[in-house]
């Protein structure tokens, strides 16, 4: 189980820094996107986009350092994909058009691929949180591998909509 816990370490840091490297590229469209959605002040939209980008890159540096940091990044991101959750809830549940900007500049509304997104987050984070053991320890090849593997499940998660179509349409 440690060889999952690592994976979704590896799975949660990677999402936090495409998420922080593209609101952090997008910087405009994403302070413009959250004070419209969470109807802020002009004052408070860049402090609020720029608090949320400043979170993603904190616990994702956090996440790679060994330590008693690493749990506590782990159980500060559950947290925050706990509030996406609901926050992406209550978007779907009110029926809004909310333009997404989780991993930079896309051109689409959120949905309920979004929420799954959330849900594997939050159970990726649990995973990590329950089952690292200091007794087994993983090699750095493993490491790497297992790095790479992340990669490719992160990528799938940020494109879950598109992968989505893509299976119902050849099915």
């Amino acid at each position: 189980m440690a060889y999952l816990a690592e994976f979704c370490r590896f799975l949660i840091f990677i999402l936090l820094v495409l998420a922080a490297w593209g609101k952090t590229a997008s910087w405009s469209k994403f302070a413009d996107s959250l004070a419209a959605t969470l109807h802020l002040a002009a004052p408070w939209r860049s402090a609020a986009a720029l608090g949320l980008i400043t979170i993603e890159w904190s616990l994702a540096a956090l996440l790679i350092l060994d330590g008693p940091w690493r749990a506590l990044a782990m159980q500060a991101a559950l947290l925050l994909f706990v509030c996406f959750a609901l926050f992406i809830a209550s978007i779907l549940l009110r029926h809004r058009l909310v333009s997404c900007h989780c991993f930079g500049q896309e051109n689409r509304h959120v949905n309920g691929h979004d929420f799954y997104r959330a849900l594997i987050l939050i159970a990726a984070c649990c995973i990590m949180l329950n089952f690292t053991s200091s007794d087994l320890v993983v090699t750095p090849a493993s490491q790497w591998l297992l790095l790479g593997c992340a990669f490719l499940f992160a990528r799938l998660t940020i494109h879950l909509s598109d992968v989505v179509m893509i299976l119902r349409h050849d099915a």
